[in-house]
C-alpha cells in the first residue's frame, strides 16, 4: 500500500497528469472499489440534490445493512467456534473410549494372569500333596 502513496505524492510533486499509472496501483484501487461496493451494496450516500429525509433514510439503511453483515460475521464466528468445540468433544470422547477399552483389556489380561497363576498354584499344591502322600506312604513302609 505504501507504493500507492509514494506514487500519488510523486504525481503531486511533478504536477504531471500524464504519468503512467503502475499496474500495482490500478490493482489496489480496483480492489478498494470492489470492497467499497461490497460494503455499501453499490449504494452511495445521496448528494445535496436529495432531501434531508432521503439522506437520513439511505444512511439508516446502510447502517442496518452494515449491522446485519456484522451480525452474520459474528454468527459465522460463533458457529465455527461451536463446531470446533464439538470436534474437540468428539476427540475427547474418542480418546476416553479408547482409554476405557485399553483399561478394560488390561483388566481382562490381569484377570487371566491371576486365574492362570491360581491354576499353577493349584497344580503345584496338588503336586506337593501327591508328593506328601508318597512320602507318607514311604514313611509307613518303614
Amino acid at each position: 500500500m505504501s507504493f500507492v502513496w509514494k506514487w500519488i505524492f510523486s504525481k503531486k510533486e511533478n504536477n504531471n497528469d500524464e504519468v503512467e499509472v503502475p499496474s500495482e496501483v490500478v490493482e489496489v484501487i480496483q480492489k478498494a472499489k470492489k470492497d467499497i461496493k461490497e460494503i455499501f451494496d453499490e449504494e452511495v450516500i445521496p448528494t445535496n440534490e436529495n432531501s434531508e429525509e432521503e439522506k437520513e433514510s439511505v444512511i439508516l439503511d446502510l447502517e442496518k445493512r452494515r449491522q446485519r453483515k456484522i451480525e452474520k460475521f459474528r454468527e459465522t464466528e460463533d458457529s465455527n467456534e461451536n463446531q470446533n468445540e464439538q470436534n474437540n468433544e468428539r476427540r475427547t470422547r474418542f480418546i476416553s473410549v479408547k482409554e476405557f477399552q485399553e483399561k478394560k483389556d488390561t483388566q481382562e489380561f490381569e484377570k487371566e494372569i491371576h486365574s492362570l497363576s491360581k491354576i499353577k498354584k493349584n497344580k503345584s499344591s496338588m503336586k506337593n500333596k501327591n508328593s506328601n502322600d508318597e512320602d507318607d506312604d514311604q514313611f509307613k513302609e518303614f
